[in-house]
Formats: structure tokens, C-alpha cells, sequence
């Protein structure tokens, strides 16, 4: 029995430690010596390619293209602020239309904007754009800034606006109100439904039906791909006097995307090749030995 060359000995003795510390490179060392590579070494480099390639389809997130809008809609607004979590101001009507100004709980007006097209938020850049009417519509949760009366937006006519924000965002949030307000005469108590789509393709819907009480919802949407604009087209219901509080955005749940029954063989085949590749250098070893 002939002792080891030293390249095998460091090769035994770095198995049997596991190979701590290698890098890709000195693990196919010290799987197979320089003299056995060859071949050998650029089938298991593809091996490992094709294994790190099928790891990184399972922990990328499947974004389509064009995806459905994850859109819900809570007639608890309270709840459903609570739930949205942590939120940031995307879109104040009061910054985009009458920074400063004061306004009076209970009490429809203050310095009411009408008939203006294009406003943009003072502080972040976010922009809405329609025939926007803004004033104090509608008092209570999600259209207030505590108790402080704050104005929201009504669109004159079919409620068909859109937003555009100054940067990338992929949850949004606000508080929606159909059938109640401030000004008797500008309510109605046949809901309303609409449909929204981002620049990237999103889209999805959502619809308020009001028992003729009014309604008031906070709505949640959440997009598969960043979007820098989102636009509502109101499809049905009561086309007029629905009233949108403050923009926000928030932080989307992490999803991750499902993998092919195809990427799970490959990936098994690659791992078994790798583990079968491994075994053969053992049993190499052991013959030297004997």
C-alpha cells in the first residue's frame, strides 16, 4: 500500500472537514484533483450552473407582465387603515390644491378649487389629473387629519382621473365614500364600481354597493410590478359624487413565485449528478488507498 501523493492528502483531509471556507472554484478542486479534472470538471461546472440557475428561479418572485390588481375594499375604514400598516403621503389634496388653508369640520366649502385639470402635491410631486373639484366633501376616518378637517376630491361628471407619482410604488391606499357627504344634493345611493390600470399593465377593480345609507371604504390596491401611474375609469353605479380622501402609499407584501414541476426534476437531476460526482471520488480514493 503506496502513501498518498500530498495534493490527495490535502484532498482527504479538506472532504473530511466538509471543505470549510472553499470557494466555488477550490470545492471542484477538492472534489477532483488537477490531474482527474478534464472533463469531469466542466460537467460538474455546468452541474452547479444549472443548479444555481434553477435556486435562483425558485427565490426570484414571478412578476408577470401583466398581472390582476390584488384590490380589497373595507367599509371599516379604521380597520382598514390599521391593516394597510405603515404609510407615507403619496398624493395630499390640501399640498396639491390650497397648502395653508383652514378648514372647518361639518361644513361643505373653504377655499374650494373647481374646475382645475392638472394639481400636483407641493411636497412629493405626485400628480392628479381630471376635471378635479376639491373641498372639505366629506368629514370623518380617512378624510380627516385627526380631528382637523382636511379637503378631498370629487371629480366633475364621470369619475375618470388619473394619478402620476414621482417615483415607483406598488401598494397604494385611500379612503373611498359613495351615497354620503357634506352637500345633500351631491349624493346617491347607487354605488359605484371602477376599474384601475398602472402604466405596467395592471389592472383590476373594485365596487361599492351603498343599501342607501352611503358608504365609506378604505381601499387597498396592491400591484405585481412598480408603477409610476395608475388611472380610475368608473364603469357603473352612480357615475358622480363619489369622494376620494389623501393618496398614500405603503410597503406590498413579499411573494414569491411557484416553480415548473420541470424546474424541480432538473434541479433534483442536477443536485443527484453533483451527489453522484462526489461518491465516484470517494470510492477513487478508497481504491488508491487499498
Amino acid at each position: 500500500m503506496g502513501m498518498p501523493e500530498p495534493d490527495e492528502r490535502a484532498d482527504s483531509a479538506q472532504m473530511q472537514s466538509g471543505g470549510e471556507g472553499l470557494g466555488c472554484s477550490d470545492w471542484c478542486c477538492a472534489l477532483f484533483p488537477a490531474r482527474t479534472l478534464g472533463s469531469t470538471m466542466t460537467s460538474v461546472t455546468t452541474m452547479t450552473l444549472i443548479a444555481a440557475s434553477l435556486i435562483a428561479t425558485i427565490i426570484v418572485p414571478d412578476r408577470a407582465a401583466h398581472a390582476a390588481l390584488a384590490i380589497t375594499a373595507n367599509t371599516n375604514v379604521a380597520a382598514g387603515i390599521t391593516n394597510f400598516g405603515a404609510a407615507t403621503p403619496l398624493l395630499t389634496w390640501a399640498n396639491a390644491f390650497a397648502p395653508g388653508a383652514t378648514w372647518t369640520t361639518g361644513v361643505f366649502g373653504g377655499p374650494a378649487i373647481i374646475g382645475i385639470t392638472t394639481a400636483t402635491d407641493s411636497v412629493t410631486g405626485a400628480q392628479a389629473a381630471a376635471n378635479l373639484y376639491v373641498t372639505n366633501w366629506l368629514d370623518g376616518v380617512g378624510f380627516d387629519k385627526g380631528a382637523l378637517a382636511t379637503p378631498d376630491l370629487a371629480i366633475n361628471g364621470v369619475e375618470n382621473f388619473g394619478l402620476t407619482f414621482a417615483a415607483p410604488v406598488s401598494r397604494i391606499g385611500f379612503a373611498v365614500a359613495t351615497g354620503v357627504g357634506l352637500l345633500p344634493n351631491q349624493t346617491s345611493s347607487s354605488g359605484t364600481s371602477f376599474t384601475l390600470t398602472t402604466n405596467t399593465g395592471d389592472s383590476g377593480g373594485f365596487t361599492l354597493v351603498d343599501t342607501g345609507g352611503g358608504l365609506v371604504a378604505w381601499i387597498d390596491v396592491i400591484a405585481a410590478s412598480p408603477f409610476t401611474s395608475i388611472s380610475f375609469t368608473e364603469t357603473g353605479g352612480d357615475l358622480t359624487d363619489q369622494y376620494f380622501g389623501n393618496i398614500v402609499s405603503g410597503t406590498a407584501p413579499m411573494t414569491g413565485g411557484v416553480p415548473e414541476p420541470a424546474a424541480w426534476a432538473m434541479l433534483i437531476a442536477g443536485m443527484s449528478g453533483v451527489g453522484l460526482a462526489m461518491r465516484r471520488r470517494r470510492m477513487g480514493q478508497r481504491a488508491v488507498s487499498a
